[in-house]
């Protein structure tokens, strides 16, 4: 019991620095970007969270949550505290407030489309579509899906026998990821329509570090493989990988990086591996190239020099068009990568 306790120890840690959240749209791989264009500098103050929605980077600091063109133009900004909040985006962009307990979702102009109140142990909001909303809360030592409407009633009450760690939306279906210990450490994977009646469900021996929906398949990413289903939880295939430390997606690729720095996508059900000599660099997609980047330094696709900074970059999101935003501990820029 001890080992399967440290197993699922080490898979929770790997699912805070595994971040599913960056997305882009990439239809080749052979166009090279040469120059980075700053177009706006945002002066950051104490803790950021940040995620991707549609085309805009929302990023909650000093109180506020922000949005973000690819022209560096500034969409909306509201009043939200970042300390006790969790910050996501599926549907809408979702916010889980737990000073206030109140959970809520924004559209991309900054119009609050859903609110509703959450137990003081809610943990996990996700919106589905416009009508479906769903929250998780813990109860009595179980934990609890709570399905709600758009007024905020309580369509529905799950009792999940296991820890849950993910929700995903499955066309107008709630997709959901939880984790049980028999002799073994399985995770499970459940869909339940709207009213909360079971469609579907699956185990798989190990955890799922992520879950990424795409061209009608679902993408299961463990440490050393992804197994590819499709939307009645079949398996497709199964593609073995080295140890993934890192993992994105845009419009038909995933991309991976392994614990010895190899990088490659996945498209089409299979594994390429992008030849590079260097190892200590990430990968983020664009419209019609990638950009990799190390410690302060961005590259184009032939690991061509674009840019070096005297901060250590903390991460690289894809915008929209061909800009960027390159993130720091204490600031963002916006770059037009061309």
């Amino acid at each position: 019991m001890k080992k399967i306790t440290i197993l699922v120890i080490v898979a929770l840690l790997l699912l805070i620095f595994i971040n599913p959240s960056k997305t882009g749209i990439i239809s080749t791989l052979n166009a090279s970007a040469e120059t980075a264009q700053e177009i706006i500098n945002i002066d950051l103050e104490g803790e950021v969270k940040y995620t991707k929605y549609k085309e805009l980077l929302c990023f909650l600091n000093n109180g506020k949550l922000s949005a973000i063109n690819e022209k560096g133009k500034e969409v909306f900004s509201k009043d939200i505290p970042v300390e006790n909040v969790n910050l996501s985006s599926d549907n809408y962009i979702d916010v889980l407030n737990k000073n206030s307990n109140k959970i809520y979702s924004i559209d991309d102009k900054g119009d609050i489309i859903f609110s509703s109140e959450t137990s003081k142990d809610g943990f996990l909001y996700k919106s589905i579509n416009e009508y479906v909303f769903v929250d998780v809360i813990r109860n009595n030592g179980k934990e609890v899906v709570k399905i709600l409407n758009e007024s905020g009633w309580v369509s529905k009450k799950i009792t999940i026998e296991g820890k849950v760690t993910n929700i995903n939306p499955l066309d107008e279906n709630i997709l959901v990821s939880y984790i049980s210990i028999t002799d073994k450490v399985y995770n499970n994977l459940v869909v339940y329509d709207s009213n909360g009646n079971l469609k579907s469900q699956s185990k798989f021996e190990g955890i799922i570090l992520d879950i990424i929906i795409m061209n009608d398949n679902v993408y299961l990413v463990f440490d050393n493989k992804i197994i590819i289903l499709d939307k009645e939880l079949n398996t497709k295939i199964q593609i073995d990988l080295k140890d993934i430390i890192s993992i994105s997606n845009n419009k038909d690729k995933i991309f991976v990086k392994d614990n010895e720095g190899s990088i490659g996508y996945i498209q089409d059900k299979q594994y390429h591996k992008i030849n590079i000599k260097e190892k200590n660099v990430s990968i983020e997609g664009m419209e019609s190239t990638y950009i990799l980047y190390s410690d302060r330094t961005l590259y184009n696709d032939k690991l061509k020099e674009i840019i070096t900074f005297e901060d250590e970059i903390r991460d690289v999101e894809y915008i929209n068009g061909k800009s960027i935003a390159v993130i720091f501990n204490s600031y963002i820029k916006i770059f037009n990568v061309d």
